[in-house]
């Protein structure tokens, strides 16, 4: 019994783990499209097309 709830407790961490580096690169992903968005709106005005 003991050998199963350790289990969960290491299956949950890792997923918690996993979960937060999905997440950490979910935002530094939309950060980068949010960034190349900005430049690209910025290069667009400046050549005026």
């Amino acid at each position: 019994m003991a050998q199963l709830s350790l289990g969960r407790v290491l299956f949950t961490n890792f997923s918690n783990a996993a979960f937060d580096d999905a997440f950490n690169h979910g935002v530094e992903l939309v950060w980068c499209m949010r960034s190349a968005l900005l430049w690209h709106v910025n290069l667009v005005e400046r050549v005026g097309l």
